[in-house]
This record gives C-alpha cells, sequence and structure tokens, in this order.
C-alpha cells in the first residue's frame, strides 16, 4: 500500500491493530524506486513481502507520524588497553565532543607492569564540555581512588582536551613494559537535542 510520507512504524502497527487490521507477521516499508512515495507491507508465510489488508487504507491514509524523538543523553562505555615501554607519554584513548554538550567520565585505570607483576589502580572522575569552538575541561580531574604498589607513583594517567577532543594518556617507566586498561563510562547532556 503506497503513502506519500514515511510513516512512523510502531505508531502505525499500534494504530493498525486497534482498527483490527491483521498485521500479526509485521509491518515494513520500503521506499519506491522513483520517490514517489513508500509501499507499506505485512509479511506472508516465510517472511514474503504481502500487501496490506484494503481495511488498512483508512488508517494509514489517517495516519500523522510522531515527530522521532529528540537524543538529549547519551552513554558511551569504553574498554581500551595499549602497553607502554618507556616514560614517554602515550595516549590510551580519545574521543570528539559533540558541540554544545557536557560530558561526565568515571573511569577506572589498571595498569600491570609485565616484568615483576607491580599494580597500580586509578579511578577518576572527569567533567568535560564542548560549546562552539574546542573542548574545555570542567574543573580539575578528581581521584577518588589510588591503589598502587611500590615503584609505581611514576605511573601517570592524564585527562585533557586537545581542540574538539578529550583524550586520556599514560605514562609507564624507562625500560618497563607496562599494559594499561582504562574502562569505564561517559555521559553526555545535549540541552538543544542531536
Amino acid at each position: 500500500m503506497i503513502t506519500q510520507a514515511r510513516p512512523n512504524l510502531p505508531q502505525l502497527a499500534r494504530e493498525l491493530a486497534a482498527a483490527g487490521v491483521d498485521i500479526s507477521r509485521g509491518l515494513g516499508a520500503y521506499g519506491l524506486d522513483d520517490e514517489s512515495g513508500v509501499n507499506v507491507h505485512t509479511y506472508g508465510i516465510g517472511g514474503i513481502i504481502t500487501d496490506l489488508p484494503t481495511a488498512a487504507r483508512a488508517v494509514l491514509d489517517a495516519h500523522v507520524p510522531a515527530p522521532p524523538l529528540t537524543n538529549f543523553s547519551d552513554r558511551l562505555v569504553i574498554g581500551e588497553r595499549l602497553r607502554t615501554t618507556n616514560a614517554t607519554p602515550a595516549e590510551l584513548w580519545r574521543a570528539t565532543l559533540a558541540q554544545r554538550t557536557g560530558y561526565r567520565a568515571t573511569l577506572t585505570l589498571i595498569a600491570v607492569d609485565a616484568g615483576n607483576g607491580a599494580v597500580r589502580t586509578i579511578e577518576a572522575r572527569v567533567t568535560a564540555k564542548r560549546l562552539t569552538g574546542n573542548a574545555l575541561l570542567v574543573g580539575t580531574p578528581t581521584v577518588l581512588s589510588d591503589q598502587q604498589d611500590s615503584g609505581t607513583s611514576a605511573w601517570a594517567i592524564t585527562a585533557a582536551v586537545s581542540g574538539a577532543d578529550f583524550v586520556v594518556t599514560v605514562t609507564g617507566a624507562a625500560g618497563r613494559n607496562i599494559d594499561w586498561l582504562i574502562s569505564g563510562d561517559v555521559v553526555s547532556f545535549t540541552p538543544g537535542g542531536r
């Protein structure tokens, strides 16, 4: 059944069900090759595209698609690994921040010396934002926990911004193979939606 505008399929399915139209095998839609409309259909046995029953025409003609949801908030789960072999800072994780958005990251860093098994863990909370230009840190990153074996106090994690990006770098020790894991989540909020 052809319609001019792309329907909101979950909403249309509810409307068809309320009108008693059988769509028990699902509802689908695809744009016509000549871009003149959208074919809304159900499925037959074996998943074959099947025309909607004629009773669906009145429901389809009356259908006013709800506007798409605006995404105001998002959550990103991160987990990255890296090995350092010296005391030079190395980038462990980078993310480009969206404009007009605030971010709060809760990060856990675990570092293990591959040779002697020494361990250091740091848990930190970082807030950043990006208006229209470059990214900015909001306040100073807060260390919630810092547990370490002896000899690991020089190993470091740095949260910073670079251009539009939020960057986490780590610094190991000269002549040591240090394996790093960063994990955590980043919550963002865009008041105007994305």
